[in-house]
């Protein structure tokens, strides 16, 4: 037997007639239009932006593969094909601040063009001054360059390891024997950072021809 239906409130009879109900209704009911027309638009915007050209990325790390260098490679801090620096330039820029500049020296560039140049810096602080390694490259005219890689370091300190096996006290003695002055770990890593005297240029090389000679008990980094 089938139940009466009740008879509806006054108040839900006005909700079903108001203009707010009326209008959501017609929407429920055109939605499958809507969402029709909003795939239509998407898919002619996606095909669109196939069509733009897209802008070259400013942020790019630049190419370090010397085969394929060329006149445009960014360096790393920004600049493109920019004058070499003179000999007798007195201060230099790293890390936002600029040093005065103790020493410079660069090698002679390769068939492509590429040479290191290295810098020292006073830095004014208890480590001692900076040394800065540099990749450059040079155009053809070699009046303009290319930073293509730089580096930077306390003059006077470089990373060192024992080998497996083998004991502190042997590590000391090897890192004593190459003319350091001190080394202390680094937390959270197998690497000592040690300290030689009287930092310059020649301090890294140095000490990493000393090291060699107890390659069987140091690895340097």
């Amino acid at each position: 037997m089938t139940r009466p239906t009740p008879p509806r409130s006054g108040f839900l009879t006005k909700v079903q007639r108001s203009p707010v109900v009326t209008w959501i209704t017609k929407a429920v009911g055109t939605r499958k239009t809507v969402f029709g027309v909003l795939l239509i638009a998407l898919g002619v915007w996606w095909l669109a932006q196939l069509n733009q050209p897209r802008p070259a990325d400013s942020d790019a790390k630049p190419v370090q593969s010397v085969a394929v260098l060329t006149p445009s490679t960014a360096s790393t801090d920004g600049l493109i094909r920019r004058p070499i620096p003179s000999s007798t330039t007195s201060d230099f820029t790293v890390f936002g601040r600029s040093y005065p500049v103790l020493a410079m020296r660069r090698s002679a560039a390769d068939a492509h063009g590429v040479f290191l140049r290295e810098w020292l810096l006073q830095s004014g602080e208890s480590y001692g001054p900076i040394r800065v390694e540099e990749q450059v490259w040079t155009d053809a005219v070699g009046d303009r360059e290319t930073v293509l890689k730089r580096e930077a370091f306390v003059a006077g300190e470089i990373m060192a390891k024992p080998r497996d096996g083998v004991a502190r006290e042997t590590f000391a003695a090897a890192l004593t024997q190459a003319g350091a002055v001190s080394w202390r770990p680094i937390l959270g890593s197998a690497y000592w950072l040690v300290r030689f005297p009287s930092p310059g240029l020649d301090t890294k090389p140095q000490a990493l021809a000393a090291l060699a000679r107890s390659a069987e008990i140091v690895a340097a980094a």
